[in-house]
């Protein structure tokens, strides 16, 4: 069995130090410390009462309790983020404080580069260098690029309509189809390009190879094709209209920094 180590604020005893992945980290207890101080909700080895509300240095944050399991960080203030004021897991860290895994980011935030930063998604599609272009959203005024994930689902039914597919680690692979409305069809010497529409900010001209950051996140094109191929869609509706549509597919890579 483990044995016991004294808490060097409080006195008490808690159990050894283990390894768990929702341990707390220095970085929150430097973060969070206020006058050199930073309330903890600290684990206990009591079923009847699991965790008791502690203040602690700095210092005694970061050498004893970031290495034990089970303890994080909290606030009594009702305005905080971090308010749980009987220790029952309530708090989440807000944007820009560091991440670990003793408490979430805040909704609408993702743990990204060691800090909760705003969740990206990929909001549109749109395929440049082709002479008068596409659009991927607006009106039928605009040539609408359909978006499909590789079993033909389409993913924007309506003019306007973004994917909003999180931009987390992984693979995301994409048919295109537009309608035929010029006469290259992303052939020839000047090859299509991509730009990503996301919830956090433009990335614009990536061909294949290429990768951005957005989000704390990078965004590699790893495959991109367009060529003339068929008649599926019109401008703004499904369907064919009788003139050759532009066909093609693109595979987004995320890895994290």
């Amino acid at each position: 069995m483990p044995g016991a180590t004294s808490d060097p604020e409080t006195g008490t005893s808690s159990p050894e130090m283990g390894t768990s992945t929702a341990a707390l980290s220095t970085d929150q207890c430097s973060f969070f410390a206020v006058n050199g101080k930073v309330d903890l909700c600290h684990k206990t080895c009591s079923s009847k009462h699991p965790y008791s509300r502690i203040r602690v240095s700095e210092n005694a944050c970061r050498n004893a309790h970031a290495k034990h399991p089970g303890d994080y960080v909290t606030s009594t203030d009702p305005n905080s983020s971090l308010f749980d004021p009987k220790c029952k897991g309530g708090g989440c860290v807000p944007q820009g404080a560091p991440c670990d895994a003793s408490l979430p980011c805040c909704d609408g935030l993702t743990c990204a580069s060691g800090a909760c930063t705003p969740a990206c998604t990929l909001t549109d599609l749109e395929l440049l260098a082709l002479p008068n272009g596409w659009k991927a959203t607006g009106t039928c005024g605009q040539f609408k690029l359909f978006v499909y994930d590789t079993s033909n689902n389409l993913l924007n039914p309506g003019v306007g309509t973004g994917l909003s597919i999180p931009l987390v680690p992984g693979a995301y692979a994409f048919n295109l189809q537009g309608d035929g409305f010029d006469n290259n069809g992303g052939s020839g010497e000047v090859p299509p390009t991509l730009t990503l529409f996301t919830s956090c900010g433009n990335a614009v001209d990536l061909v294949q190879g290429s990768s951005v950051s957005i989000g704390g996140f990078a965004v590699t094109v790893t495959s991109f094709s367009a060529a003339r191929d068929g008649d599926t869609v019109s401008p703004c509706a499904e369907g064919p209209n009788g003139a050759d549509d532009i066909a093609g597919s693109v595979v987004l890579t995320v890895t994290a920094p």
